[in-house]
C-alpha cells in the first residue's frame, strides 16, 4: 500500500514538473519575463512622465496669498493643455511665471483681460468702471489686514492678464509686478487633490461681465 502511494506521489510530481515546464514555454523563459516586465514598467514611468509634462501636473502651494481659497501646502492639479484651445478667462486660477522670475511659478486668479480697465478702489476691483463681486473673498481677513486694496485704473495690453490673489492683502500679484504676458501662463489650476480634507473642484465663478 505505502509503495503504491509513493507511486502515485512520484507521478504527481512528473505531472507538476510537466506542467511547469509547459507553461514556462507558453510564457517565456524567466529572462524575458524579467525584462518584459521591466520594459512596462519604463513604458509606464514614461507615460506618467509625458502626461505630467503635457496634460496635467501636480503642484503645491507655496504661501497664503490664495486664502481663503487655496491653502499653504495644498496640493493641486494643472491642466497645461487648455490654454492651446483658448486664453485665460476672468475667474481662472492659474499657475504663472512673473517676468524676472523664471525659476519659481505663482498661483494667482486672473481678474483683468486684454484691452480692459482695471482699478481697486475700498477692495472692489472694477473692471471697465463695473465693480465685479467675488463671493470667494474672506471679506474679514482682507479687511483685518494693512493694505484692503487700492490700485489706480490702469489699462490691460493686448495679450496681457491682470491676476490678483484672493488674499489680496499679503498677494503678491500684477499690483506689484504690473499685467503679465499670457505666454507666461503654465495653465489652469482645476482642482485640490491632497491634502484630502481640502479636495475639492475648483470653478470658475460667474461674473455679471463677459
Amino acid at each position: 500500500m505505502e509503495q503504491g502511494q509513493n507511486v502515485v506521489n512520484s507521478e504527481i510530481k512528473n505531472m507538476k514538473k510537466l506542467l511547469e515546464k509547459r507553461n514556462e514555454k507558453l510564457a517565456g523563459t524567466a529572462s524575458y519575463r524579467i525584462l518584459d516586465f521591466v520594459i512596462y514598467a519604463v513604458l509606464v514611468m514614461l507615460l506618467a512622465l509625458a502626461i505630467r509634462a503635457v496634460f496635467f501636473e501636480p503642484v503645491r502651494v507655496d504661501g497664503s496669498s490664495m486664502v481663503s481659497t487655496l491653502a499653504d501646502y495644498d496640493y493641486m492639479l494643472v491642466d497645461k493643455l487648455c490654454y492651446s484651445f483658448h486664453p485665460p478667462r476672468r475667474g481662472d486660477i492659474v499657475i504663472l511665471f512673473y517676468p524676472e522670475h523664471t525659476e519659481n511659478t505663482y498661483v494667482k486668479r486672473v481678474m483683468g483681460l486684454p484691452g480692459e480697465t482695471i482699478r481697486i478702489e475700498g477692495g472692489i476691483v472694477y473692471i471697465n468702471e463695473v465693480p465685479i463681486d467675488e463671493p470667494y473673498l474672506d471679506e474679514e481677513r482682507i479687511r483685518g489686514h494693512y493694505y484692503y486694496g487700492e490700485f489706480s485704473e490702469t489699462p490691460i495690453p493686448e495679450g496681457e492678464i491682470f491676476v490678483l490673489g484672493d488674499n489680496r492683502g499679503p498677494s503678491r500679484d500684477s499690483t506689484e509686478e504690473g499685467t503679465m504676458k499670457i505666454e507666461r501662463v503654465i495653465g489652469r489650476v482645476r482642482a485640490v487633490v491632497y491634502p484630502f480634507d481640502h479636495a475639492k473642484i475648483l470653478r470658475r465663478p460667474r461674473y455679471a461681465l463677459p
